[in-house]
């Protein structure tokens, strides 16, 4: 018996073909002389079965999913750059800029519009969003700037100019690509030079920007203040007055001037001074508050700033030969004003011509004899002295200031001073030797007499 090597089944030695599956017996087969295991022709079948051959994947099936994830990364590529061309674009910047003057988003504001190579400040884009309320109509001015933008991008213009209120108001420039791919435009608010012109000389300190700047500008004068962006402004400033310092503001209103405005609760005074011929007018002289002015017999004679609401004592003084007159004395509390300073009319009593001199001694006891008296001539030179040798307390010239001494009406007086230019009391001499002190409201503290 033999096997057929290719169906495993047995037939008789002298058959040549397997009659099982038609296989052609090779003539130097080896015979088979047993029958062979189970185990062995199961694995002679195995062995010849035909082998499968593994299934090729098609390509267009594996790269499907690559396509699709680049198409994805394409399209959010694609929504990002349309994204930031909008957020970025300039008409949408011209419409923020529009938005936030109507909303007076201050802040917004300064983020977009710039002043030379920076941007403004928010006081300053506050500035301007008042100038554009006061020369116009706010969104009209909004829309006309969103419109430019547009005309410019369409007729690919490198800058145009937006005006209101007859000055140009934001220069629109287009600048180099940002991030290299996006339009780009630059707002800019154009610079004005502005000026005060002085009104009395007295120094004004104001706030630009949280630093400050002082000016002194002369009487008169139109000084330039420097370049602002334009706008409305109200400055913080302080101005030196000569009875103290008041706090006001500065006003710059570009809608209507260049010319900034003091606005401060000061107050002006004008002094008329009726000088007779027996007083030399080269002599005479105004006091406020002790304080002599700048007197011109000639001039207007207008005299500030003083804090309004404030009392002013003012007098003048003339020489009349040997002798010193003195106007009445107005007490005056004058209101905020400067344009219209308050009158003040000074006239000189020349009746004392005809009074001896003797008024101007006083009979000072050097014993308690009555017979024995020595007479001084008050004089001004002298008459703080003997104030302050009868107040038996030591004037303290370095912290206050002792004014000059003022004849009036048969007495000698003066005042003290601190250094804000406030009065802390004061003196009256009269000529029989009487003196009485006063406090800082005029109200007597003690009176005596300096032969006591």
């Amino acid at each position: 018996m033999k096997i057929c090597r290719n169906c495993g089944a047995e037939v008789k030695d002298h058959v040549k073909v397997c009659t099982n599956c038609g296989t052609k017996f090779p003539e130097d087969a080896v015979e088979e002389r047993r029958v062979p295991s189970d185990e062995k022709l199961v694995y002679e079948r195995k062995q010849k079965q035909p082998v499968e051959k593994p299934v090729k994947k098609s390509k267009g099936k594996s790269i499907l999913p690559l396509l699709i994830g680049l198409l994805a990364l394409l399209a959010l590529l694609f929504g990002l750059y349309k994204f930031f061309e909008h957020k970025f674009s300039p008409v949408n910047q011209s419409e923020e800029i529009k938005q936030a003057l109507i909303d007076k988003d201050y802040n917004k504001l300064s983020s977009i519009l710039s002043v030379g190579d920076k941007n403004l400040s928010e006081s300053e884009a506050e500035a301007f969003a008042h100038y554009i309320a006061a020369s116009g109509n706010t969104e009209k001015f909004g829309e006309k700037l969103v419109t430019t933008t547009e005309e410019m991008i369409d007729n690919k213009q490198p800058d145009s100019m937006v005006s209101v209120g007859g000055k140009d108001a934001v220069q629109i420039t287009s600048d180099k690509k940002k991030f290299g791919i996006f339009k780009n435009f630059s707002f800019k608010v154009p610079e004005v030079p502005i000026y005060l012109t002085g009104k009395d000389g007295k120094k004004i300190v104001i706030k630009v920007n949280g630093e400050e700047q002082d000016y002194t500008p002369t009487l008169d004068s139109r000084e330039r203040l420097g370049n602002f962006p334009l706008g409305n402004y109200e400055l913080d400033a302080t101005k030196t007055a000569i009875n103290g310092e008041v706090q006001g503001k500065l006003l710059i209103n570009m809608s209507e001037s260049d010319d900034a405005q003091e606005s401060f609760d000061v107050a002006y005074i004008k002094t008329n001074v009726e000088i007779p011929e027996a007083v030399d007018k080269d002599s005479v002289m105004v006091y406020v508050n002790n304080e002599e002015m700048d007197f011109d017999v000639n001039g207007d004679n207008v005299f500030g700033p003083f804090l309004a609401g404030k009392k002013l004592k003012i007098y003048a003084e003339g020489e009349a030969g040997n002798q010193t007159l003195v106007t009445n004395k107005e007490i005056e509390t004058p209101s905020a004003s400067s344009d219209n300073p308050a009158d003040i009319d000074l006239i000189f009593d020349t009746s004392e011509l005809t009074q001896e001199h003797a008024k101007e001694t006083i009979i000072v006891r050097t014993s308690d004899e009555e017979d024995a008296s020595e007479q001084i001539t008050v004089t001004r030179e002298n008459v703080q002295s003997l104030a302050e040798a009868w107040s038996g307390v030591g004037f303290d010239y370095d912290r206050y200031e002792y004014r000059t001494p003022v004849y009036e009406d048969g007495k000698y007086g003066f005042g003290i001073f601190d250094e804000n230019g406030e009065i802390v009391g004061s003196f009256d001499v009269y000529k029989d030797g009487t003196i009485i002190e006063y406090d800082e409201d005029g109200e007597i503290i003690r009176n005596g007499n300096i032969n006591d």
